[in-house]
């Protein structure tokens, strides 16, 4: 079973992502901040980490979460996400440290899960 990471501070859109890939079969971890999502992807390992760009102040934004996250795992795919206010600037700096891919929010389900499929395989249960 594909280990998936939510790092996301909205905890409703979080809460039905989470719902929702766990009924395709994923074991879903959720962190609501970014000190909370380090320490997750370092304990569970994940193979997929979906990451929002935006973090409300004080405490960590999704680039440095990222950068922490690729200073103990370079491997592990992640999927950033960010609704209106995303910079070019910070899309491409993401790149640079490794994403695997970028969506916009609001997510459509449907292509997270495609998406998931292309990385880790189906994991319809």
């Amino acid at each position: 079973m594909s280990k998936i990471l939510i790092a996301d501070d909205e905890k409703e859109i979080s809460e039905m992502i989470g719902t929702s890939l766990r009924r395709s079969g994923y074991e879903v971890f959720s962190a609501l901040d970014g000190k909370t999502a380090i320490e997750t992807a370092k304990c569970e390992n994940p193979d997929v980490i979906l990451l929002d760009l935006r973090f409300p102040k004080p405490g960590l934004d999704g680039i440095e979460i990222l950068t922490a996250i690729r200073e103990f795992n370079k491997e592990v795919k992640v999927i950033l996400t960010s609704g209106l206010g995303a910079e070019a600037k910070e899309i491409e700096q993401a790149q640079g440290l490794g994403i695997s891919k970028f969506l916009p929010k609001p997510l459509d389900i449907a292509q997270l899960k495609e998406t998931l499929r292309e990385m880790v395989g189906n994991n319809t249960a």
